[in-house]
Formats: C-alpha cells, sequence, structure tokens
C-alpha cells in the first residue's frame, strides 16, 4: 500500500510523538546544512561559469578581427597611406563587431596611425602622420552614405604609435596578442588585441594591427551580478590601468563593493607577498584554481583564459554568514530540546528521511544526466510514497520522450543551449567551416526496384553510415534531404583541424559504404561526396517559434556543385583547393582540373581525395602524377601534349575516368581554338554550365 505524503506525515507523528518533533527537526536541519553548502559550490561554479562565457563572448572576436584584417593589408597590398581602402574595410569590421572600441593599423615606417572608433552611435575615423602637421591626429566621421565628414576633435596633441607599448609588442608577432590592461587615451581602462603585419613581397615588419575593447561593460556586468545575497564576482587583470605595471586592474569592485569583500580580496590578492597571517586556504594554486577562507568569506580563484594567450583571475566571492548563519541560528534552538529525545527518536526519523530522500536523491541523479542529455535506460524509482511514486513515473516517460526528440536534432547543438542558460534565439556568425554534402547514386533506380517498407530500411542503414562517419570525425549532420545530406565541421564547438576531419569522414564514410550489404543490384550503395571550405553564416536561422541550427553561404553552394561534378568525372570524393591547403600533409590528392561551376564566376582548383598518406596504392599515386602532367600541359594550352599524356595515362589505367573525361574536353577545345584561333584569355578553365 501507497501513502500520501499528508498520510505519511501523520504516521511519522505517531510515530516518533514519545521523542518530541524537534528531534526529528534537529536531524533535519543539519542534513540540511549540508545541502545548503552543496547549492553554495553549485552557485558559485554557475556564477563562475556564467563569466567567463561573458567575457569570451566579448573578447573572442578580437583575434578573429585581426586575422582578417592581417590578411587584407599582406593580400590585398592595402598600407596605411591607402587611405580609401583602408579606412573602408576597417569600418565593416567595425560595423561587424559591436563589442569592438577601435580597430586600426599602424606604420612601422612612418609612424602613420589610421583607425576607426565607435562614438556615441556614430563610426569616427582617426588619422595622424608624424610628417604632417607635427603629427596632430584628425578625425572625420563616417556617415552611412560613405561620406566623411571633418570633426574639431582629438587630443590636439603629437601622436606617434611606434612609441607606444602596444606597437612594440605588437610588430614581431605573426599571431595575435594580448596586450596588458591599460589607460586608452580617452581615458578609460582598455585592453587590445595586435598582430604584426608584414610587406608581402619581403617579408619584412610593416606595421601593427590592433582591435580594442574598452572593460567597462565587463565592469557593469560585475557590478551587477550577485552570488547569494551578498556575494560578488571580480576579475584580476594584469596592467598599468590601476597604478604601477606591477598592480592589476580589478573589474567589479567598484563604489558599492562591500567593505567585507574588499578586505577579503586584498587578504587573498596579497597572500603572495609574504603575509604574516595568510588567508586558510583549501588547495594549492596549481593550475589557477583555488579555494580560500578570509575574514568569513569563501573565494573560490581560477584562471579565465581567452583566445590569444590572454589570462585573467577571476575571484568569486560569498559570505559565510549567507551559507551558514540562518541554518546555524535555527538548529541551535532545536538542539537544546532535541538532545533530550534523540535517543528514542533516532530510529524512526532515519527511517522516514531515507523513505523520502533516497527515491529523490536518485531521480536528482537522472535529472543531472537529463540536463547533459544523456538518457540512460534505468529502471523507474519505486518509493512507498505515492506522490513520489508518480513523479518517478512521469520522469521515466520524459526520459522516453526526450529520448525520441533528441533523434530529431543534432545533440551537441542542444547541449550547448541547455549549458548556457539561455534560450534559443535567431542569430548567427560569420565562421570558416569545412562543408560536407552527400548523394547517393542511382537513387532513382533503387527507389523503383525496391518496396517502400525494405526502401526506407535501406536509407536508414545508408544514413547511419554517413552519420556515423561524421559524428566520429567531430562534425554536425544539419540534414537529409531525399538522398542527400548536409554536415559541416567546426560548429558549434571550436575545433582544430576542421578539413581535415571532413576528409577523414568523407573517407570512413566510403570505406563503410563498401561493406554494406548489397541490398540494390549487384554492387552496394555508392555515395558521392563535396567537400568545400570557407566563411558562411551559421546559427539558429528561422524564426522564434521554428529554428534551425544550419549553415548559409557560398561554401556550401560550392559543396553541392563539387558533389555533383563527381557524376561527370567518375570519382567518388571531390575538394576545393581551399580543403586541399588546410587539410594537411595526412592525406593523398590528385589535382583533378581547374573549373568554374554554375553560381561561380572564379576558378576552382578541384582535388580527388585519394585517401590517406601511406594507404593509397603505388598505381594509384603514378596514375596521379601522369594526370597532373597531362593536366598541367592542358592549363597552359598544349592541347597536343595534354592529349598524349592523358592516353598514355589510359593506357596503364584504361578504367581510369576522369583522364577519359579530360581527354574528351583536352581533344574538344584543342579543335574548337584550332578552328577560331589561339585564345589570348584561356587560363585552363573547365567551364561547366549546367548543374549536373
Amino acid at each position: 500500500m501507497r501513502l500520501g505524503i499528508q498520510s505519511t506525515l501523520l504516521y511519522a507523528n505517531v510515530a516518533l510523538m514519545a521523542c518530541s518533533l524537534s528531534a526529528v527537526s534537529a536531524v533535519v536541519l543539519l542534513r540540511h546544512l549540508a545541502v545548503v553548502r552543496t547549492v553554495a559550490d553549485r552557485e558559485i561554479e554557475q556564477v563562475a561559469n556564467d563569466v567567463e562565457h561573458r567575457v569570451s563572448r566579448f573578447l573572442e572576436n578580437g583575434p578573429a578581427v585581426l586575422n582578417r584584417v592581417k590578411y587584407f593589408v599582406e593580400h590585398q597590398d592595402a598600407v596605411p597611406g591607402d587611405i580609401g581602402r583602408v579606412t573602408d574595410y576597417l569600418a565593416s569590421e567595425a560595423r561587424a563587431s559591436p563589442t569592438l572600441t577601435w580597430v586600426s593599423v599602424s606604420s612601422a615606417g612612418t609612424g602613420e596611425f589610421l583607425g576607426v572608433t565607435r562614438r556615441d552611435g556614430t563610426f569616427v575615423l582617426n588619422r595622424s602622420d608624424p610628417t604632417v602637421d607635427g603629427g596632430i591626429a584628425r578625425e572625420w566621421e563616417l556617415r552611412p552614405d560613405g561620406t566623411r565628414v571633418p570633426l574639431e576633435t582629438g587630443p590636439g596633441v603629437p601622436y606617434d604609435p611606434r612609441g607606444k607599448a602596444w606597437f612594440a609588442l605588437g610588430i614581431d608577432a605573426d599571431e595575435p596578442r594580448w596586450t596588458d590592461a591599460y589607460e586608452f587615451a580617452e581615458g578609460r581602462p582598455g585592453i587590445s588585441a595586435v598582430v604584426g603585419l608584414r610587406h608581402p613581397g619581403t617579408g619584412r615588419a610593416a606595421g601593427v594591427a590592433t582591435a580594442d575593447f574598452h572593460l567597462s561593460g565587463i565592469e557593469s556586468f560585475l557590478a551587477d551580478l550577485r552570488v547569494g545575497t551578498g556575494g560578488r564576482a571580480v576579475i584580476l587583470a594584469p596592467g598599468s590601468a590601476a597604478g604601477s605595471p606591477e598592480e592589476s586592474l580589478v573589474l567589479g569592485a567598484g563604489s558599492g563593493f562591500p567593505e567585507e569583500l574588499r578586505a577579503a580580496l586584498t587578504a587573498v590578492a596579497g597572500q603572495g607577498a609574504g603575509e604574516a597571517d595568510p588567508p586558510r586556504q583549501s588547495a594549492d594554486r596549481s593550475g589557477g584554481r583555488f579555494r580560500a577562507t578570509a575574514g568569513g568569506v569563501i573565494v573560490d580563484g581560477r584562471t579565465l583564459a581567452v583566445g590569444g594567450g590572454l589570462h585573467w583571475q577571476l575571484l568569486v566571492m560569498l559570505p559565510l554568514a549567507d551559507v551558514e548563519a540562518p541554518m546555524w541560528s535555527v538548529t541551535a534552538a532545536v538542539l537544546v530540546t532535541a538532545c533530550l529525545f534523540l535517543a528514542v527518536g533516532i530510529v524512526a526519523a532515519t527511517v522516514i528521511a531515507c523513505a523520502i530522500s533516497r527515491p529523490i536523491r536518485l531521480m536528482s541523479r537522472d535529472l543531472a544526466a537529463i540536463g547533459d542529455l544523456h538518457f540512460a535506460r534505468t529502471r523507474p524509482v519505486r518509493s512507498s510514497i505515492r506522490e513520489i511514486d508518480a513523479m518517478a513515473c512521469s520522469l521515466v516517460r520524459m526520459k522516453a520522450a526526450l529520448r525520441s526528440f533528441s533523434t530529431y536534432v543534432p545533440v551537441d547543438v542542444v547541449r550547448r543551449v541547455l549549458t548556457s542558460g539561455q534560450a534559443a534565439e535567431p542569430g548567427g556568425e560569420l565562421r570558416v567551416l569545412t562543408v560536407l554534402v552527400s548523394d547517393l547514386a542511382g537513387f532513382t533506380g533503387i527507389a523503383e526496384g525496391m518496396p517502400p517498407g525494405k526502401l526506407v530500411g535501406y536509407l536508414g542503414r545508408y544514413f547511419g553510415i554517413l552519420e556515423r562517419a561524421v559524428h566520429d570525425a567531430g562534425g554536425i549532420v544539419d540534414k537529409f534531404v531525399g538522398d542527400g545530406m548536409l554536415a559541416f565541421f567546426d560548429a558549434p564547438a571550436r575545433v582544430g583541424g576542421h578539413a581535415a576531419q571532413a576528409c577523414e569522414a568523407a573517407l570512413d564514410a566510403q570505406r563503410s559504404l563498401g561493406r554494406l550489404a548489397k541490398v540494390a543490384g549487384d554492387a552496394p550503395p555508392h555515395t558521392r561526396i563535396g567537400l568545400a571550405a570557407g566563411e558562411v553564416l551559421v546559427g539558429n536561422i528561422g524564426t522564434a517559434q521554428r529554428l534551425s541550427y544550419t549553415v548559409i553561404g557560398d561554401a556550401v553552394n560550392l559543396a553541392s556543385r563539387l558533389e555533383m561534378l563527381n557524376k561527370a568525372y567518375g570519382t567518388a570524393i571531390l575538394a576545393s583547393g581551399e580543403v586541399r591547403r588546410v587539410a594537411g600533409s595526412g592525406f593523398e590528392w590528385r589535382h583533378l582540373d581547374r573549373v568554374t561551376v554554375p553560381g561561380r564566376s572564379e576558378p576552382v582548383e578541384l582535388y580527388e581525395l585519394l585517401g590517406r598518406k601511406g594507404e593509397v596504392a603505388a598505381t594509384a599515386l603514378l596514375v596521379r602524377d601522369l594526370h597532373e602532367a597531362a593536366l598541367g600541359d592542358l592549363v597552359a594550352g598544349r592541347f597536343d601534349e595534354a592529349a598524349r599524356g592523358f592516353r598514355a595515362l589510359l593506357g596503364k589505367a584504361p578504367d581510369d575516368r576522369p583522364a577519359r573525361y579530360l581527354l574528351e574536353h583536352t581533344v574538344r577545345m584543342g579543335a574548337e581554338l584550332a578552328v577560331s584561333g589561339p585564345s589570348r584569355d584561356w587560363r585552363g578553365v573547365h567551364v561547366h554550365r549546367s548543374k549536373m
């Protein structure tokens, strides 16, 4: 017989009448004290994670902006003297990154400075040149219509960036680096990401690019953040903004900061300076993490790292009074009475506490696993209390429903939304990803010769192989469209080597499909795969009521076109030259052709992925070398030599479809140009006008 909570409490009162209700309350309060401390630990951890996430989101765009500015300057032959082009580009970066305060470039040779800043909702160009007007900076308002209006603003003093500490740090930096916190010219503390610029031809230092951030946004966020009732979080940022270069800038400890916490902060920050009575500490500072108690305040410290080598210290402080005082005041009064009856009531109280807490503890463990999207098939928790038993049954049904729902969406995307603590909203970001598009060859014929029920099972096994290959390589399956699939790598979480991961997934998928049982016809399923890398828009696309975490951009379209080109060349995996360039040296490739595809005017270097280095047969590598030699003649316009090269290749590999296809193209182009005369515009580009 299962009892309701009200009936259980009634029977408990009867059983404990001799030992009094105060004894039971004492036991419960003591157990709750440990719970309160656990809750405090979790609250500290949650606040630390929130601060780390906010700061990373605030600053993470700095290195990315600098990499783009560096590429623009070094590959577009843009210099600070190129005022129009550089200004337009810097303004576009400033508009695309709302957290940026300044984005600038400085010349190492002349000391010329060119920067764009956001000021009162407008964008302002600041330019100074030591050789002009004595180096006094001039400013212009950049209006949305492209006009520039001179402003009577600026510090009015000569300015040469070459004498600044950030310039010295950045001039030799080939990768973005962070400065210490320092005071900007406008008198506000900030931090800069810097990178050196090089002359494209000589590699000599050409200047420095910066992405600057005011720290007032982080300061305001920390000032409003509360831990429990009276706790706070602060960040110690190394720099010279607070005084001497050895001091740290303390963010979040401005006016209104409790004196009790300020004293604890001073004690913990000065512990390494040889204090006579250091604060009590529960762990050493190895790894940047520690837990200390100073003056009745719990101080939790850890290293806060941001890409580009920035390391700050985060301190989360919570007064012990917030944790212990309320519970101890009540517990002390109860224990005075409870001690008289504890011996009699301990057995009954323990039984009742276990009857209530054990199923709740088991359900709490299941809920924690559900929060991480792990749906283990556990047996239902049974309880003699009716309401708890009903909760346990509901939990089992919820797990079953969520387990089914998780098959419709990428689990990694949902897990990231859950751990962020924020609701999913429409929005995205520009990011360089590798996109994989696949399609099942001959699907129409397979579908016509197979009953619908059997066809669904066949597609399930086929897509299962593709999804497993993508997942094992760290990618995300975006969607299945008919017999095709779209996947991408390096989102939502950033991982290194996304192009190499996509290549691994493509090779594993083709190898696994070769082992699939021959369901349709006499051959196993054959899939065509296209790989492209480039900047795309990735994020939650849709409406507030219905979102899809997907990618949109030229790289997606290019991957689809490359997948379709497999049909023309008779290949299995085709990739763009960008994928070939960034995938690394772990794969063997065949430079297949130079093509243009529908929707793109610029030529694409087309590569066939042969396999992992060391796993490709020597004959295939020989065919590759012969093909690339013939292709070189074709690109150079030597059609007779190219035709002889492809025929020689076919003599060694008669079944090589790419060589046969390009031989036909070579003969046709040679004949056309022989009739019309040599073309000065010939670049060896194979124009594909249809979408295959």
